[in-house]
């Protein structure tokens, strides 16, 4: 199978706040994690393409950003491209992604 991801991806569980533009907001569970996005577990359908807002927490630092849906399993979770991560934010996220455990 061809992985077309640009950065590594971890497992990475945590509580996420969803925010769409014609959806109410919702939370979801991640399932893992990368520089380029999250994969969520969840039972809610959108839209590839739709932008989300997002707020989880990794390694006790809140991140808010924007994503966009990359892909849906109907009834299993959603693949979301991150759009705008300050480089603090992935600094954070780095320490998740790049530690040797």
């Amino acid at each position: 199978m061809n992985d077309r991801r640009s950065s590594r991806r971890v497992i990475y569980q945590t509580e996420v706040s969803l925010l769409g533009s014609a959806s109410p907001p919702f939370k979801a569970y991640s399932q893992d994690l990368s520089l380029g996005g999250m994969y969520l577990n969840t039972q809610q359908q959108f839209s590839q393409g739709m932008i989300l807002q997002l707020r989880f927490t990794v390694e006790d630092a809140e991140i808010r950003t924007m994503a966009e849906v990359v892909h849906c399993q109907p009834g299993a979770g959603l693949g979301l491209k991150f759009l705008s991560l300050t480089a603090d934010q992935e600094a954070i996220i780095r320490t998740v992604t790049e530690s040797d455990e």
